[in-house]
């Protein structure tokens, strides 16, 4: 891993593959094991660690991995008379900029198997600052509330690490499947008009005209 840390022209692959043993040995597991499976494998034991003590996702080990390469790099270029062209834009080394100051890159994604975190939710009540603080078991674990919460995970709860649909969106949602649902009530309406329509027609067959019911009576009554 040293001789991959700095290297100018290394790939985020190759990073990867020089990390991540040195990753996993760190937390007792077997070469070749990827970050999921260790995550797996430590929750699943009898005596399972805090979500905060396991290993990082490997989308998140990356971004970890990325700033601890620039920093070796401008390590690297303390006996040169410019850093390298290439440490110029930090947004390539798992930073990002809010409002003018660099931060450390959140990757995307879940943080385990859905049907796992659908299980975790927060019992937060407080109203106008629902799970802003770490007494919520979600933000205490860096993990979105859902519906599941007593918060719902919606514009009410103060979870930072929530993703939250509004209202206005929410709403939106069912008035367009409100509205599909309608369209095909009016295609089932129409249908059955045709069909009465047909039934109408064929009693208008089945009724005799009146000269046949005079033809009729001459015949057997006469």
């Amino acid at each position: 891993m040293a001789n991959a840390m700095g290297e100018i022209d290394i790939t985020p692959a190759d990073l990867m593959k020089a990390v991540n043993p040195f990753i996993t040995a760190l937390y007792n597991q077997v070469p070749g094991t990827s970050m999921e499976s260790a995550r797996f494998k430590l929750f699943t034991k009898k005596k399972s660690p805090k979500i905060m003590a396991l290993p990082p996702t490997s989308a998140n080990l990356l971004q970890h991995a990325l700033r601890a390469h620039l920093q070796v790099m401008l390590w690297k270029a303390a006996d040169q008379q410019a850093p390298p062209r290439e440490s110029a834009n930090i947004t390539h080394f798992g930073w990002e900029f809010q409002d003018g100051v660099p931060i450390p890159v959140v990757a995307a994604g879940d943080p385990g198997p859905p049907e796992l975190v659908d299980v975790i939710k927060c019992q937060c009540r407080a109203e106008g600052k629902k799970c802003s603080t770490v007494s919520c078991s979600c933000h205490k674990e860096h993990l979105t509330c859902t519906s599941y919460c007593n918060c719902c995970g919606e514009e009410g709860c103060y979870n930072p690490y929530s993703k939250r649909v509004t209202t206005q969106e929410a709403d939106q949602e069912i008035e367009e499947v409100d509205e599909q649902d309608y369209e095909d009530v009016e295609g089932v309406e129409d249908i059955e008009e045709q069909d009465y329509e047909d039934v109408e027609g064929v009693e208008d067959i089945e009724e005799p005209d009146e000269e046949d019911e005079d033809d009729f009576e001459t015949e057997y009554f006469s």
